[in-house]
């Protein structure tokens, strides 16, 4: 599979290297041929029409018309830089040092964006991407060429890479904006992004999930040019946090989950022009709090996960210039709520796990600017489900574990205006999912353990519009999962712990497009898994709690197109003989009791859609 991929992408270069001759091949007798003959085409317009027209389409879409109209050297430039300005992303693969020498030779000759994220390659070719680089991605990475490092640790591994990583940094004089998350960076590899970042005048640097201390944020500190900064997942501490807040020009500064409580919240507070403020998961209370209202330009603010109660809220309510405001669990209460309801001019607020109960949701219903509104786990039951559906303005809307039945389903079925809705852990049954289908704008809907039945998925079949759907612990047997299939744009779908069977299955095998299935625990054997082979647009295909042995198995290994398979506790004897040992592109075959990773996803399994968004 590595060598597939590694041909694959090269492919795709030559490709564009190819378009590019095309492009140049017509000869000046074959261009006056076709001009005489054509009265008025795409090569007849302007070239500002040119560039308005390309820039709504696909750097593909791009390399298929130059090629249909052969077009002239001005207009080739103006595809090149339509392209250029677009992100390359290659993300999770094996790439060859050839792609990195296409890169200046194709449709990206003058590349601005490129993300190389989780992939592995030869640090050393990023030199000879073009130098137009303006923003860059390297998350998570690995290096090519690790027999060269068969022999040390992970950690020297990981140093040695990164370092390489950072020495081919400072040719691009052009490059702005450089996520380095989950590196395993350390404080002497930020002293050397310091370096980086003055001598480039940085403006965008993300070093979140790494191991930074007090000790490397020092360095950091001192980066002047610096508008946007995330050192979330960190280990500052309040001296790190302190040693930011020195920082002079930060717009956006995200410190989540660093150990940082109610001192380094005065300091922090003290900075000029910060709009956009991320403490999530730290140690902040109502002192916090009240040191934060003092920042009023911030627009948006995220104090999730902290310990604020109602008088730290009382604080927040003061901040009359936020749009997007987060402070869930943080115990804030209905009182909490009626201060935050006094706060004009919010669209985005989350306050799950608050404890806010029916009379908090009443008086949340009085902000009527709300688009996006998140009271997952507050006990609002219907009561405060009727207040809440006076709020018309809503487009996405999670009031997931509130206790919430048919009637409540029957109030929410009448905003018309949501796309995004999760009803997750409620109780709205066949009824309730029947009045929630007649909602056809929706996209993503999240109707997790309402124990609805075969009936209640026959209405869905209504909602011709969804694409992710959850339906995980329920009571769908394979007549639903045949309503299900009937679904024809679903992506995204889990009916995990239900019934469906082998039957269910096959009826699901049908589906054309969806490329997530999340289908553990639904009592499918061999037969369900011969037809779930058969599926050819599958990325991602859970199994987990069957009842699939080596022969089903067997079918599975021929799938082609996944990048994840779990078939935990399923009734498989040796991986071997059923082929899953040989899957192309497979990078990790553990114990059958875990989980079979295949390339192109991280070693975490990806969370299930929905719980929260």
């Amino acid at each position: 599979m590595k060598t597939y991929k590694k041909i694959k992408i090269i492919a795709v270069f030559f490709l564009s290297f190819n378009i590019a001759w095309a492009m140049h091949a017509e000869t000046e007798e074959q261009t006056s041929n076709r001009q005489k003959k054509s009265n008025l085409n795409f090569l007849d317009l302007s070239n500002d029409h040119h560039a308005l027209i390309l820039s709504f389409l696909s750097p593909f879409q791009i390399g298929k018309l130059m090629i249909a109209k052969k077009s002239s050297d001005e207009i080739y430039e103006i595809a090149c830089n339509i392209c250029s300005d677009q992100l390359l992303s290659f993300t999770g693969k094996d790439i060859d040092d050839k792609v990195f020498s296409s890169i200046g030779k194709g449709c990206y000759k003058n590349i601005k964006k490129l993300d190389l994220s989780g992939s592995r390659f030869n640090p050393r070719m990023i030199l000879i991407i073009p130098e137009t680089l303006v923003e860059l991605s390297l998350d998570s990475m690995r290096s090519s060429n690790g027999d060269t490092l068969k022999n040390t640790s992970l950690f020297v591994y990981d140093f040695i890479l990164i370092n390489e990583l950072l020495e081919t940094l400072a040719d691009f004089k052009s490059l702005k904006k450089f996520s380095l998350n989950k590196n395993r960076i350390g404080d002497a590899q930020a002293a050397r992004i310091l370096e980086i970042a003055q001598e480039l005048e940085m403006t965008e640097l993300s070093l979140s999930e790494n191991e930074i201390s007090h000790l490397g944020v020092s360095n950091i500190a001192q980066i002047h040019t610096i508008k946007t900064l995330d050192l979330s997942d960190n280990k500052i501490g309040e001296t790190g946090a302190a040693s930011i807040a020195q920082m002079k020009g930060i717009t956006k500064l995200n410190l989540t989950k660093n150990q940082i409580g109610d001192a380094a919240t005065a300091q922090i507070s003290q900075m000029q022009g910060i709009t956009h403020l991320d403490l999530a998961n730290n140690k902040i209370g109502e002192t916090g709090a009240a040191h934060i209202a003092q920042m009023q330009e911030i627009i948006h603010l995220d104090l999730a996960n902290n310990r604020i109660g109602e008088p730290g809220a009382a604080h927040i309510a003061q901040m009359q210039g936020i749009t997007h405001l987060d402070l869930a669990n943080n115990e804030i209460g209905e009182t909490g709520a009626a201060h935050i309801a006094q706060m004009q001019g919010i669209v985005n607020l989350n306050l799950s796990n608050n404890g806010i109960g029916a009379s908090g949701a009443a008086l949340i219903a009085q902000i009527q600017e709300i688009t996006h509104l998140n009271l997952f786990n507050n006990d609002i039951g219907d009561t405060g489900t009727a207040d809440i559906t006076q709020m018309q303005g809503i487009v996405n809307l999670n009031l997931g574990n509130n206790a919430i039945g048919a009637f409540g389903a029957a109030l929410i079925a009448q905003m018309q205006g949501i796309t995004h809705l999760n009803l997750f852990n409620n109780d709205i049954g066949d009824t309730g999912t029947a009045d929630i289908a007649q909602m056809q704008r929706i996209v993503y809907l999240n109707l997790h353990g309402n124990q609805i039945s075969d009936d209640g998925a026959s209405h869905l079949r209504q909602m011709q519009k969804i694409t992710h759907l959850i339906l995980s612990d329920n009571k769908i047997r394979a007549p639903g999962a045949s309503y299900l299939a009937q679904i024809q744009g679903l992506k995204y779908l889990s009916l995990w712990k239900n019934h469906i069977g082998d039957t269910g299955a096959t009826y699901l095998a049908g589906m054309q497009k969806i490329t997530h299935l999340i289908l553990g625990e639904n009592r499918i054997g061999n037969n369900g898994a011969v037809s779930l082979s058969q599926m050819k647009s599958l990325k991602y295909l859970i199994l987990r709690k069957n009842r699939i042995n080596d022969i089903g198995a067997q079918c599975l290994s021929q799938m082609r197109g996944l990048r994840h398979l779990n078939l935990e506790n399923n009734c498989i004897r040796n991986p071997k003989t059923s082929g899953l040992t040989e899957m192309q592109g497979i990078t990790k075959l553990p114990q059958m009791h875990e989980v079979i990773y295949v390339k192109g996803y991280n070693d975490q399994m990806p969370e299930p859609v929905g719980l929260y968004f």
